[in-house]
């Protein structure tokens, strides 16, 4: 809910317009959905940090236990505010693992979550809970505005983000814009395949770089 000015959302190749992204003025509400750890705070725009707190991510219990551990770690970081913050909170922004439909709130199919994450609605059913304005937005898209706005990209027009983690993902900044592609999956470099005969991905398919160099394809690995 916050962006540097030069950063400004790239519609897709396909002509629709991208989805609006409102500048927060007041803190937010943070959540970082993982594929091991939900991760919440409450944050103002100048950095400062009022809250956080940090809970394993239920994914074997399926979407619904997720989706309802995401509104229970928000309501604790809300009920930790005092009444100034509280009464100022701008909204929640969710970063969480692709593809993600930003337009609708949707988790399209995660790979890493867990079993049965297949359109499943997340800013609605949390919008809904705490009466806060909700933006989702694919966690690698997230971490590269930050980077380009509080981080070590700051001033750069063209960069690659990328993270690796319990999976790998990706994030392209081309002339100071977020860019998705035609689809909204540009820099998802996680899901190039690299090894036809490789172990299986958690997209299904076979020899994927994150099935393999991935924290989980890495400790795999170790394990055989």
């Amino acid at each position: 809910m916050t962006r540097s000015p030069a950063m400004q959302p790239k519609a897709a190749d396909s002509g629709l317009p991208a989805p609006a992204r409102p500048v927060a003025t007041g803190p937010v509400l943070a959540l970082d959905l993982g594929a091991s750890r939900i991760r919440v705070a409450a944050v103002s725009p100048d950095g400062r940090l009022h809250a956080r707190a940090d809970a394993r991510t239920p994914g074997a219990h399926g979407p619904d236990a997720v989706v309802e551990a995401c509104i229970q770690r928000l309501r604790g970081v809300l009920d930790a505010l005092d009444g100034e913050a509280r009464r100022s909170l701008a909204g929640i922004g969710i970063a969480a693992p692709g593809p993600v439909d930003p337009r609708i709130g949707t988790l399209i199919e995660p790979p890493n979550v867990g079993p049965g994450f297949r359109d499943i609605p997340l800013a609605v059913p949390i919008a809904d809970a705490l009466g806060l304005p909700v933006v989702l937005e694919r966690d690698t898209h997230v971490a590269a505005l930050g980077e380009a706005t509080y981080g070590i990209a700051r001033g750069v027009r063209d960069f690659l983000y990328l993270t690796v983690s319990t999976g790998i993902g990706g994030a392209i900044i081309a002339n100071g814009e977020l860019y998705g592609g035609a689809d909204g999956v540009a820099g998802e470099i996680g899901h190039i395949p690299v090894d036809l005969d490789g172990p299986l991905c958690g997209c299904g398919s076979r020899g994927h770089l994150e099935a393999i160099s991935s924290g989980s394809g890495i400790a795999r690995q170790a394990r055989m």
